[in-house]
């Protein structure tokens, strides 16, 4: 039996604090647990993010009831870091990339194996915010060779160009953020 759990941290990036939502972003912490281990790796269970009482989250904070502690046999898959470089966040591309070795140390530290996680290179933004893009993807691309992590390049399926623009307007939802199917 194959389970899949969609843990989504839409909205958010890889560093800590909150989006203007109230989620936390993956290494915010929230009853001592970051949003990455209570979601990727079920610690806590069931872990809840705190989110505020507000529009998007009418009964506050969202207990992780899919969040499991992974196995041996499972996976872990990370695609983070396009948030980072919006202009509202600007994570320098370091900081970035120190944050998804951490999510990959946080994974092999409880004895999961490296081979079992599998990162993406990161798409192109909307047209004039991509230019930190190439070089996250360059480093991407290092981190995954260098901690053996499987690596999907997402961008040269979506962009001639390391992920400064799209190869074309099909590729993404409509939004020039989003890729498509």
């Amino acid at each position: 039996t194959i389970v899949v759990v969609n843990h989504g941290i839409a909205g958010t990036n890889t560093g800590t604090g909150r989006t203007i939502l109230g989620s936390p972003n993956a290494r915010e912490t929230v009853n001592g647990v970051t949003r990455f281990q209570g979601e990727a790796l079920g610690a806590a269970y069931p872990w809840n993010g705190g989110e505020p009482v507000n529009g998007a989250f009418p009964a506050g904070g969202i207990l992780r009831v899919q969040a499991f502690a992974p196995r041996s046999s499972d996976f872990l898959y990370i695609s983070l870091g396009t948030n980072d470089v919006a202009s509202d966040v600007n994570l320098p591309t370091a900081v970035s990339l120190a944050n998804l070795e951490w999510m990959i140390d946080q994974w092999t530290s409880l004895g999961l194996p490296v081979s079992h996680v599998i990162i993406t290179t990161l798409p192109p933004r909307p047209p004039g915010q991509s230019s930190m893009i190439p070089p996250l993807n360059d480093g991407i691309r290092a981190l995954a060779s260098r901690k053996g992590a499987k690596l999907i390049d997402i961008t040269s399926m979506t962009s001639n160009d390391d992920g400064l623009t799209w190869k074309s307007a099909s590729l993404h939802i409509g939004d020039s953020l989003h890729y498509a199917e």
